[in-house]
């Protein structure tokens, strides 16, 4: 019954676009600042 559901499921990985990618990378990097900021208070 498992592999039929595997087969049944949308199991095809997600293609992140460039846009996706970058917006991700920035709310990385503007939790990363927030973080040194509180860490060096």
């Amino acid at each position: 019954e498992a592999a039929v559901l595997a087969l049944e499921n949308n199991n095809t990985p997600h293609r992140w676009t460039v846009e996706e990618l970058k917006e991700i990378r920035l709310a990385a990097l503007a939790d990363l600042r927030a973080l040194k900021k509180l860490e060096a208070a």
